[in-house]
């Protein structure tokens, strides 16, 4: 079976979504017709819904694609229940506009005593040997390291020249107002912070930054949004997608949110930050269940050992 898990607008619009990944398995030398089944009737089977859909068979679902090519997988045609809704990349329908529950609208809910110094990883002596978790360039897996960091004013200081920032997660719903830290390597960012509510799987707010107070007010106007992707540098809120259903979506069109998502990326990219796809990294850096290590509310974790550990592991006096 073929799956996408996540993919941001604008690589759907590039690249394809599943069409994207049976042109790669026909790349990489595995027969067309075999990698189609991959995306049709094998997953119907799987899931028991090959009664529906999956092939082209009386009394299925009339969703169907149609190629040019069996090499080259660019649909031409689309049909939607019977009905043509694309040709060569181009709707031929109106999308109608979606309708949410009032809910959906108002989830972000943020501790009235959330305040800068949340975000303080406090400590007493000279230096802190830390977890730093490390992100791999492309990849949501990431490797665990120890670093020892300077403590200055009894916190713990972030080091921007060996690329270690702060890395938090703050409690989005309500429930418990928790704010946990960490260390993090691999955005490069040289000032500000980013943050995002998209956050697999708890979807509470992360971010990355280089100091408390611009984490601050990124959290902040996710709040005053509901939700969103933001950057922010030196006291002043740079770009920002609001995705203010559930905190994860985008009333938008997809042509808007994608000019949107291009703008924030050049932003990200103003402060340092190298990745291709920053705010992706973020909505994963936090996963608890990909090794190595993972941020929630409840603290670090240990991927593989199942159990939540300390930020910092030993103090210099």
């Amino acid at each position: 079976m073929f799956c996408t898990d996540d993919k941001h607008v604008i690589d759907i619009a590039r690249e394809g979504h599943i069409s994207f990944n049976i042109q790669k398995s026909i790349d990489l030398g595995l027969e067309p017709i075999k990698a189609i089944k991959m995306a049709t009737i094998n997953i119907a089977k799987h899931f028991r819904l090959d009664h529906l859909i999956g092939a082209l068979t009386p009394g299925r679902y009339a969703d169907i694609v149609l190629l040019d090519s069996l090499d080259q997988i660019k649909p031409v045609y689309v049909f939607k229940d019977g009905i043509i809704v694309a040709e060569n990349g181009k709707l031929r329908q109106e999308m109608p506009d979606s309708v949410f529950p009032e809910f959906l609208n108002s989830t972000i809910k943020l501790s009235a005593e959330f305040k800068p110094s949340d975000f303080a990883v406090l400590a007493t002596g000279s230096s802190a040997k830390v977890h730093v978790i490390n992100l791999y360039p492309d990849q949501i897996i990431n490797f665990a390291s120890q670093e020892w960091l300077e403590i200055s004013a009894g916190e713990v200081k972030p080091l921007l020249e060996k690329d270690i920032l702060k890395l938090a997660v703050v409690e989005r719903y309500g429930k418990n107002g928790r704010v946990a830290v960490t260390f993090v390597r691999g955005f490069n960012l040289k000032a500000g912070a980013l943050a995002s509510s998209v956050a697999h799987d708890h979807h509470n707010i992360v971010i990355v930054g280089t100091n408390d107070q611009d984490m601050y007010l990124a959290a902040q106007e996710i709040a005053k949004n509901q939700g969103g992707l933001v950057a922010v540098r030196d006291g002043q809120v740079l770009g920002v997608l609001p995705l203010p259903i559930g905190g994860l979506m985008s009333p938008l069109s997809a042509e808007e949110v994608m000019q949107e998502l291009i703008i924030l990326n050049k932003v990200a990219e103003g402060l340092g930050c190298d990745l291709p796809s920053p705010f992706m990294t973020l909505s994963f850096i936090s996963l608890p269940t990909v090794p190595e290590l993972g941020l929630t509310d409840y603290g670090l974790i240990d991927v593989m050992k199942h159990k939540a550990i300390p930020s910092v592991l030993e103090i210099k006096q």
